[in-house]
């Protein structure tokens, strides 16, 4: 005959920690002795998630760029609850959130225009599609408008220059393509 343990039950009414007392009978001597160990689990709310795309320009993703969550609707003041990189297709998610405000945040990127901070109401369902576009800062750059024609070599061969076409951009307007 097995010996055999009872378990408390669980009461999830409310989120919090909650003990769960394991006992066990020992009935082999003269007299039963009892036997108690506590364990604890968590009760939380139901969670939910916020995903989004991180694309350049060319409405392409942008892999390892640093998003940033916050628990509040001002990033100044709120606590940073969270950071990821993007994926090699520009996704990001945050997973485990309760019900509340939120705001995503790109950090300063090299290059690009700071974008504002995302404000986010988890009220009863995840959060999709918050995205954002990097855009170019202004000022001098030069864009290449057409790759070479040969990509590809073999060690030891001379690089082929043949359809590569780079422009002169100023505030994001063509000036001149380069020779």
């Amino acid at each position: 005959e097995a010996d055999e343990y009872t378990v408390s039950k669980l009461d999830s009414s409310e989120s919090r920690a909650k003990a769960i007392t394991v006992t066990y009978t020992d009935r082999s001597g003269q007299e039963p002795v009892e036997y108690k160990t506590v364990f604890t689990v968590t009760v939380s709310e139901e969670s939910y998630g916020i995903t989004g795309h991180v694309t350049g320009e060319d409405g392409e993703g942008v892999e390892n760029v640093t998003v940033n969550l916050y628990e509040g609707s001002d990033i100044t003041t709120a606590d940073l609850a969270g950071t990821i990189k993007t994926d090699g297709e520009g996704a990001y998610g945050f997973n485990d959130l309760s019900k509340g405000t939120y705001s995503v945040e790109l950090p300063a990127i090299d290059g690009y225009k700071q974008q504002d901070a995302k404000i986010i109401e988890i009220s009863g369902g995840n959060v999709r599609d918050i995205n954002f576009q990097l855009e170019e800062k202004d000022g001098w750059k030069i864009k290449i408008k057409s790759m070479p024609v040969k990509t590809e070599y073999r060690t030891g061969q001379q690089l082929d220059l043949t359809g590569l076409k780079v422009s002169f951009y100023k505030n994001g307007v063509e000036e001149r393509q380069l020779e």
